[in-house]
């Protein structure tokens, strides 16, 4: 079978509407960890139906999966947007020893995914969606290879 890449339409617009509130993000750096702390309070509610928290980075440089259970995948091999099932997950360059590892966070779901499409798409990540009730939301993210 032959690779064929192909465009879907995809195009980027952005559409103004009256803000949702303000939430604040406070990022205390350490040697080896990034504490990060967000304020929701601020937020209307019930509106905001729901938070993400987007940790991501380039697919050229970083290209790998890892996970608490095991689980390791490279490039392709990482689908979109999947729910980590482990206690913990990584993002890492291909040889695994650069890259951010998460761990999973009560109020919320930790998910992974990569999309890369030239021109168009080139993300890699670790995201949490937040219960968006939630006033507060606090992770750590452990720095590998630093």
């Amino acid at each position: 079978l032959k690779k064929v890449p192909m465009k879907v339409g995809i195009s980027s617009s952005f559409a103004e509407t009256a803000p949702l509130g303000r939430a604040i993000v406070t990022y205390e750096i350490r040697e080896n960890r990034i504490l990060v702390e967000s304020d929701f309070s601020g937020l209307k509610q019930p509106v905001v139906e729901k938070l993400f928290m987007m940790n991501e980075q380039g697919t050229r440089f970083f290209r790998g999966y890892r996970d608490s259970c095991g689980k390791q995948l490279v490039d392709e091999q990482i689908s979109a947007w999947d729910h980590v099932k482990a206690d913990w997950a990584a993002i890492t360059n291909a040889e695994g020893n650069v890259g951010f590892r998460l761990r999973k966070v009560s109020n919320s779901i930790l998910r992974m995914g990569r999309e890369f499409q030239e021109g168009y798409l080139d993300w890699i990540g670790l995201d949490y969606e937040v219960d968006p009730r939630t006033k507060t939301f606090r992770y750590e993210i452990d720095v590998l290879g630093a």
